[in-house]
């Protein structure tokens, strides 16, 4: 028995399972492999004929709160209560900046280099958000002074 044949075993024997347990309702339709034609290597072939390339998203990593915590207290120390380079005045670092940070892989550095050093351009005219941009990063301003997000563009 090759693998194909093991799994639509198995894939019986769950729906057997299922609908004896009350689990699944008696008018759903069993999977019906003629429905879903497998192209070279098992994978499930489209409509049109060519194969389907999909990957599942990929689990969010754990961050641990202390790298979060060591970010944010560096950002803070260093940004708030500055004045940016047009002489808006920042006064809270957002969690999701931090956040984007530490997924990102962003030094806190760059983020400081990027407010103080960064060419203002308007980002969201009908919200009135500011980015700055420094050597491939970006960082948000809202018209309140709030540092919202951050992004590496990896360009200079």
């Amino acid at each position: 028995m090759d693998t194909i044949e093991r799994w639509k075993e198995r894939k019986r024997k769950r729906l057997l399972e299922r609908r004896m347990l009350g689990i699944m309702r008696e008018d759903a339709k069993p999977f019906d492999e003629n429905e879903h034609p497998r192209g070279k290597g098992g994978k499930f072939v489209s409509k049109n004929g060519g194969e389907r390339v999909s990957e599942a998203p990929q689990p969010q990593e754990h961050i641990p709160v202390k790298k979060l915590k060591a970010i944010q207290l560096n950002l803070e120390r260093r940004l708030v209560g500055k004045k940016t380079t047009d002489g808006r005045v920042i006064k809270a670092i957002g969690d999701h900046l931090v956040l984007q940070c530490a997924r990102r892989e962003v030094h806190p550095t760059s983020v400081v280099n990027a407010v103080f050093n960064g060419k203002r351009r308007k980002d969201i005219e009908r919200h009135g958000r500011f980015a700055y941009a420094y050597r491939g990063t970006v960082v948000i301003l809202t018209p309140e002074g709030n540092l919202m997000n951050v992004i590496y563009t990896g360009k200079k």
